[in-house]
């Protein structure tokens, strides 16, 4: 099992770095132009790069989501060299979560993004995320986990994190939808796409799981020694990732709302804060 795990996180690794060199190297905010969009508005789209079909919009926040996984992709190539010398559980844990940031990275890529000539790339860096994924989850001991953590991570803080982490993407997501009913209009920021994959994600998914994690945590049950640390980890990610996407959306001359900047990047990047510093005192005091 270790050398499938090796081999389909190194394919992970090298189409992500793949797709995520290319997207960086669009960024180009001089060919923009504009076409009709299928809900009949006149939209702007990037016109540069990989990117070139996506909308102005969206092109920004792509290219931030490409610098953050550059750097996270990086970082788990570092872990993979470390797991494949001491196979260790936490070394295996934290390999697990980095790869699960890069699940849903190539999830959004290869649903999210308007089709170019990386799909293959997408499509494969979807598959061995996820099925790596799957092999390293296989491969975790909860109990043993649960038995060499020093730090009992079932406090309040932790709890609230994980509450707020979950409601938060509804609190980011659901007005946008609701609003968009309620007129019966087309989401505001919609362009060209049929949907917005994130909001899919986020709320039929990643929130759902986040409160699962917390009701493990609750009952003090040894899974929560597994899914905690990975959710600590990808909301660390997204944190990140907020903050560079509104630095690329900036630089490309996108003005954004006072009103989104404080319920959407502040607030995450304040989750993504307090994640980073209880993921550092989960593998601290994780002795297997």
């Amino acid at each position: 099992m270790k050398k499938k795990i090796e081999a389909l996180t190194t394919i992970s690794i090298l189409t992500g770095l793949l797709s995520a060199i290319v997207g960086i190297l669009s960024f180009d905010a001089s060919h923009s132009y504009e076409v009709l969009n299928q809900y009949g508005k006149t939209i702007t789209l990037w016109g540069a790069g990989i990117y070139a079909h996506d909308s102005y919009f969206k092109a920004p926040i792509l290219i931030g989501t490409d610098i953050t996984m550059f750097f996270v992709l990086i970082f788990l190539a570092f872990h993979l060299v470390k797991y494949r010398h001491s196979n260790s559980q936490k070394s295996l844990l934290l390999l697990t979560g980095l790869l699960s940031v890069q699940l849903y990275y190539s999830f959004s890529q290869g649903f999210g993004v308007v089709y170019n000539p990386l799909h293959l790339i997408y499509i494969a860096s979807f598959g061995s995320s996820f099925f790596g994924s799957i092999c390293c989850l296989i491969q975790l001991h909860s109990q043993q986990l649960a038995e060499k953590q020093a730090w009992n991570p079932n406090t309040r803080g932790v709890r609230l994190l994980l509450f707020i982490a979950g409601l938060s993407l509804f609190a980011a997501w659901l007005p946008d939808i609701l609003s968009s009913l309620l007129s019966g209009q087309s989401l505001e920021q919609i362009d060209i796409y049929t949907t917005e994959i994130t909001y899919v994600i986020d709320m039929s998914v990643v929130s759902p799981f986040i409160f699962i994690v917390l009701y493990l945590l609750r009952k003090e049950e040894p899974q929560a020694y597994i899914y905690l640390p990975l959710t600590l980890i990808l909301c660390t990610a997204v944190g990140l990732m907020v903050i560079l996407q509104t630095g690329i959306m900036l630089l490309a001359g996108i003005e954004l709302p006072m009103i989104a900047l404080l319920t959407k990047v502040i607030s995450f990047i304040l989750l993504s804060a307090f994640s980073l510093n209880y993921s550092f005192r989960y593998f601290k005091h994780l002795s297997c």
